[in-house]
């Protein structure tokens, strides 16, 4: 695959962008321990199934309508200040076109990947099941960083890729 494909397939690659556009870590040395810290871990009780299931639902039905703005407005607040919705708009239909449509997906693991007083920062993994006709050839990952606070549950960024590549 070629670094544009590559590129191509990365749906957003902004976790670390919304991590430092969010405050909760601005040092990219601290950055790289979270990074190390990675566990599997069981999502705290505020956020609740339905949360996840209404996340992956609304995502699955803009990004297979083309309503791209609408994906776009998923993401928190303070990540859309720190990623452009033009780029994020380029990146959608780019992956669009090795995709194609997501048929179908479920929620499977969640893992905590750092946290800052009472926000902690999650990654979500949903199986998802893509056409056999597109380059990801039926089954891919989708990997969605949330922050969770006291104020709620905020969609940091999204990333999609083949089941059997590294995420």
């Amino acid at each position: 695959m070629t670094n544009t494909s590559l590129l191509s397939i990365t749906l957003l690659i902004i976790a670390l962008i919304g991590t430092v556009g969010c405050g909760i870590n601005r040092d990219p040395m601290k950055a790289t321990y979270l990074a190390s810290q990675i566990t599997e871990h069981g999502l705290p009780l505020n956020i609740y199934q339905k949360d996840i299931d209404n996340f992956f639902n609304d995502f699955k039905f803009f990004y297979n309508s083309n309503d791209y703005s609408a994906a776009y407005n998923l993401l928190s607040r303070n990540t859309r200040q720190q990623v452009s919705k033009e780029n994020v708009i380029n990146e959608l239909k780019n992956l669009k076109n090795l995709t194609s449509n997501i048929i179908s997906g479920k929620y499977s693991h969640s893992e905590l990947a750092g946290s800052s007083g009472s926000a902690s920062i999650y990654f979500l993994f949903y199986d998802v099941i893509l056409p056999k006709e597109s380059v990801f050839k039926g089954n891919g990952l989708m990997k969605t960083t949330v922050i969770l606070s006291d104020s709620g549950f905020d969609v940091l960024g999204v990333h999609i890729r083949m089941a059997n590549s590294k995420l």
